[in-house]
């Protein structure tokens, strides 16, 4: 009964989807590899032994897409609900889209002024803790390539193709940003019905973007998705730019 009275206290600072989450999930389960997808599972406890996480998650072994996931929790419902919370975040998503979501990216979801409890502290890095374990899998089973190159990651990629970058006029600089947009960024975007749109280069640092399509309201346009976006820019153009999207253009508060 005591984690139900905390859920009630903090009602006001959490979203209604954690809190349905954390009392309808409806991931809870196991998966079964097949001849399409591979079966990746992380799982990981408490020291204490008194809480348990566990992902499942099936990854198409043709493109790459997490075709299900699953999950079996035992411990408070905070746990419950961070688990059903990153299930629902990796089905239908490309591998590369989810491999690096952090604390971090959940907590700006859900968190509003207060600060987080230990418990829920706690919870969200167990659960988190199974969910990289599978990532983890995912190479050690050689299902892909650690070293693989898609479109968004900045690893790899030739730094300062133009180092002469400052001589340029800004015309000539928003230019090459919009190719490089383009050839290594929109592509991956697209892939999950989202769009980026240049709207300022301000004292040509400062880039103010607008994303578009499924990119409005996923949360890794703040998180991944916005950090890739600017370590490719800097990367190919110029290691000061700072990326940073129009609020407007966002489906949730940021």
């Amino acid at each position: 009964m005591k984690i139900l009275g905390l859920i009630k206290k903090k009602k006001e600072i959490h979203s209604k989807d954690l809190y349905t989450f954390m009392h309808s999930p409806t991931a809870f389960g196991i998966l079964k590899e097949d001849e399409d997808n591979a079966l990746i599972t992380g799982e990981d406890r408490s020291s204490d032994n008194k809480c348990y996480a566990r992902i499942d998650f099936l990854l198409s072994k043709s493109d790459t897409e997490i075709v299900d996931a699953k999950f079996l929790v035992k411990g408070p419902l905070i746990l419950t609900g961070f688990l059903e919370t990153l299930c629902q975040k990796i089905i239908r998503k490309k591998f590369y889209l989810i491999e690096n979501i952090s604390a971090a990216e959940i907590e700006k979801e859900y968190s509003k002024d207060l600060p987080w409890t230990v418990e829920e502290s706690n919870s969200l890095n167990l659960a988190l803790s199974a969910f990289d374990e599978a990532i983890e899998q995912v190479y050690e089973k050689k299902v892909l390539e650690r070293n693989r190159q898609t479109p968004i990651e900045a690893e790899g990629v030739s730094e300062l193709l133009y180092p002469h970058w400052e001589t340029l006029t800004k015309v000539e600089k928003i230019d090459l940003i919009n190719k490089t947009i383009d050839e290594e960024i929109q592509p991956y975007i697209a892939m999950d019905g989202g769009g980026i749109e240049i709207l300022e280069f301000d004292d040509e640092r400062r880039l103010i973007i607008r994303y578009e399509g499924s990119c409005t309201s996923c949360p890794s346009a703040i998180g991944g998705t916005l950090t890739a976006i600017q370590d490719i820019l800097r990367k190919k153009l110029d290691p000061v730019i700072e990326v940073i999207p129009d609020p407007d253009s966002l489906d949730f508060e940021y």
